[in-house]
C-alpha cells in the first residue's frame, strides 16, 4: 500500500483532532490529513448556523464543545487570520506544516531507498537526520554503483522481501515514480512517497467537496480505476476511514476477476444517484484523464453537478495539445494559441477585414479551452454569428490575471488589434490581494517574485503605500481601461462577474467550495461597494441561488456560460442591430 513519507507524530495521532472552520481552506487541510489516513473528529466553527451539521461524515461543532474536549487539538489553515480566532481556541491550535515529520513507524522497518540520484541522497539525509536507519539503496537496473553513503546498492529483484520492508521512492519524475510503484505493488511491498498533492492543486479542484456531497445525498459511490493496486488502495482506505460506503469499481474495460465492472453499465442506473471518484493518480498521461471525464459525461454524469471528480485539475482535450503557456515579462504568462504573431491572443473567427472586432479581457473564466466547459466567450461568438453578423473575437483573457494585467494587455497588445468593442468580464482575481505585505495593489506578483530571486537582499519599493479595498481598486482600474478603450475609438463594456463567494449566507457545502478565509480576502468589499447604476454591469449575485452554475470555486458551467453570453450579446446587439 502507498503511504506518505511525512505524517503526524505518533503522540499527535493520540489527540482528538479537529479542523478549524468549514471552507475551501479547511477542506485543503482535511485533504492533506485524509490521504495520510488521519481520522479527524470533526470541524470547529464560530458560525452557529453550521453547528449540528455534518461534513465528510464528521460533525461540525461549536467552540464550546471543542473546548470541553481536554484532549482536543485544532488544525488551522495557513491562510487563517489568527487574531479573528478566539484566544482559547488559539491556545489549542496548530498548523499542519509545523507538525508533519518523517513517519516514525519507519524506525521499526527495514528501509530501502529506491533511487540513487539527487532525490535519493536528499531522502537519505532527511531519514538519517530523523533517526531512521537505512538498510540499503535499490535501483531497477544496477550499473556501476555498488555502494552509496556506505550502504549497499541492490538491484530490486535481488532483495528477498519480508513483511518488515519499506521502500521509499525518491525520484522526482512522475513517469519513473509510477513505474516503481507498479513494480513494488506487484511484490506486495509497503511503499512510501513524497506528498503528491500540493495546496494549489487541492484548491483548484473540488475533490472531497464532491465526495461529501455524494455522501450527504446518499448516492452510490464508485471508484473508477484501472487496477486494484497502486493508489487505489489508498483511495479506498480513505473512503472507508470516513464511512463512505463503496458500491463498486468501474473502468472502461471491465476486469471481472478483479471485480471491476464496465463503466457503461452505470448508464443503466439512475445517474442522478451515482457518484464516481476517479483514480487519476495512476494515469501517467493527463489526456487519459480527459478521456475518462469525457466518458463519464457521455453516460450522463456532470462535473457541474459535482457528480465525479479526480485528484488532478482537468482541462479540455485541446488545451495541453495546442496551447503552450510561456513566460511573459510584462504580465507573467501568455498562452500561445498557434498564431505566432499574436501571443496571448486566442482568435475566434476568421479575422476578415470587414469583421466586427471584439476584444475580451479577464481571467481564466473568460478563456476558451482551459477548462472542460465551453467558455462564455465562444458561446458569445456563436450567438452573434447565428444572427448573421461577421465577427472576430480576440480573447486576450489569461489564467489568474487581475484587472491590472487586463489594462497592461490592452495597452500593449489590444489597441493594435483595433477592435470596435472591448469587453472586460472580471473581479474574481481581485478578491484577494496576493501580495499581502505590500499595501499598494497596483503591483505584479511575478515581477516582485523574480526580483526577490535575482536580488534576495536588495531593497525595493512598490509605489506610494495606500490603503484601498479590493472593489475600489477594481473599479478604479476598470475606469482607466474604459478611458484607454474610448481614447482608441472602441466602445467599452464592463461586467463585474458572478462570484458565489460574495453570497451573504452560504451553506456548508457552498462555503467549502467557494469561500476562502485568506487574510487578504476582500470579497466583502465587492458586496458592499458594487452598485447597479454605474459604467459596469453588476452580475456579482447573478448565480447566488442557482445550482449547477459552477464547476469549482469560480469557473462556470456550460449553462452559466450560456447565460453570460446571452447577457453580453444583448448589450452588444443594442449597438450592432439598430
Amino acid at each position: 500500500m502507498i503511504r506518505l513519507l511525512h505524517t503526524l507524530p505518533e503522540e499527535m495521532k493520540k489527540k482528538t483532532i479537529y479542523i478549524w472552520d468549514v471552507s475551501k481552506d479547511s477542506v485543503t487541510e482535511f485533504t492533506k490529513l485524509a490521504v495520510r489516513l488521519i481520522d479527524i473528529k470533526g470541524f470547529v466553527t464560530q458560525e452557529e448556523s453550521y453547528v449540528g451539521d455534518y461534513y465528510m461524515n464528521r460533525p461540525i461543532v461549536g467552540t464550546e464543545e471543542f473546548l470541553n474536549d481536554e484532549n482536543g487539538v485544532v488544525i488551522l489553515s495557513e491562510k487563517c487570520v489568527r487574531y479573528k480566532i478566539p484566544a482559547e481556541i488559539n491556545k489549542k491550535a496548530v498548523l499542519l506544516s509545523e507538525l508533519l515529520q518523517i513517519d516514525e513507524k519507519l524506525k521499526e522497518k527495514k528501509v530501502y531507498i529506491y533511487g540513487t540520484g539527487v532525490g535519493g541522497k536528499n531522502i537519505y539525509a532527511e531519514l538519517t537526520g530523523a533517526g531512521v536507519d537505512i538498510t540499503a539503496f535499490c535501483v531497477t537496473k544496477k550499473e556501476n554503483l555498488d555502494v552509496l553513503h556506505n550502504k549497499r546498492v541492490y538491484q530490486i529483484n535481488e532483495i528477498q522481501q519480508d513483511n518488515r520492508d519499506a521502500f521509499i521512492i525518491s525520484v522526482f519524475s512522475e513517469n519513473t515514480r509510477q513505474e516503481m510503484i507498479d513494480m513494488l505493488d506487484m511484490r506486495g511491498a509497503e511503499i512510501y512517497i513524497r506528498d503528491f498533492l500540493q495546496d494549489y492543486m487541492i484548491f483548484a479542484i473540488a475533490l472531497f467537496q464532491s465526495v461529501h456531497k455524494a455522501w450527504y445525498e446518499k448516492k452510490k459511490i464508485y471508484i473508477y480505476t484501472k487496477t486494484l493496486g497502486g493508489y487505489f488502495e489508498l483511495i479506498k482506505a480513505v473512503l472507508e476511514l470516513y464511512g463512505m460506503e463503496i458500491s463498486g469499481y468501474v473502468c472502461k474495460e471491465a476486469e471481472r476477476e478483479a471485480e471491476i465492472q464496465d463503466v457503461f453499465e452505470l448508464a443503466y442506473e439512475n445517474t442522478g444517484d451515482i457518484y464516481v471518484l476517479v483514480n487519476d493518480l495512476d494515469m501517467l498521461e493527463r489526456r487519459e484523464q480527459i478521456e475518462v471525464y469525457d466518458l463519464l459525461e457521455s453516460i450522463g454524469l456532470s462535473m457541474c453537478k459535482f457528480e465525479y471528480a479526480g485528484f488532478y485539475p482537468v482541462s479540455m482535450a485541446n488545451w495541453q495539445k495546442n496551447i503552450i503557456m510561456t513566460a511573459d515579462p510584462l504580465v507573467g504568462w501568455s498562452a500561445l494559441y498557434g498564431k505566432e504573431n499574436l501571443p496571448g491572443v486566442n482568435v475566434i473567427g476568421n479575422m476578415d477585414r470587414d469583421d466586427i472586432g471584439i476584444l475580451v479581457l479577464g481571467g481564466s473564466t473568460s478563456t476558451d479551452g482551459i477548462f472542460r466547459t465551453t467558455s462564455w466567450v465562444r458561446q458569445l461568438y456563436h450567438k452573434l454569428t447565428a444572427r448573421g453578423l461577421a465577427i472576430t473575437i480576440y480573447d486576450c483573457a489569461g489564467p489568474d490575471e487581475d484587472v491590472l494585467q487586463e489594462l497592461l494587455r490592452l495597452i500593449r497588445d489590444g489597441v493594435h488589434l483595433h477592435p470596435q468593442y472591448i469587453i472586460s468580464m472580471s473581479g474574481v482575481n481581485n478578491e484577494m490581494h496576493r501580495l499581502g505585505e505590500i499595501e499598494n495593489k497596483a503591483n505584479l506578483r511575478h515581477t516582485i517574485e523574480w526580483y526577490k530571486i535575482l536580488s534576495p537582499k536588495a531593497p525595493f519599493v512598490c509605489g506610494v503605500p495606500v490603503r484601498e479595498d479590493a472593489f475600489a481598486y477594481w473599479v478604479r482600474i476598470e475606469r482607466v481601461i474604459k478611458a484607454v478603450a474610448e481614447q482608441n475609438g472602441s466602445k467599452f463594456y464592463c461586467f463585474l462577474q458572478p462570484m458565489k463567494e460574495s453570497k451573504e449566507k452560504l451553506t456548508a457545502f457552498e462555503r467549502s467550495v467557494h469561500f476562502s478565509g485568506d487574510a487578504n480576502n476582500e470579497i466583502a468589499s465587492f458586496r458592499q461597494g458594487a452598485g447597479q447604476d454605474d459604467f459596469y454591469t453588476n452580475l456579482l449575485s447573478l448565480f447566488d441561488e442557482e445550482e449547477g452554475m459552477f464547476i469549482d470555486n469560480c469557473h462556470y458551467s456550460e449553462k452559466a456560460g450560456s447565460i453570460l453570453a446571452e447577457i453580453v450579446s444583448k448589450e452588444l446587439l443594442k449597438d450592432l442591430v439598430p
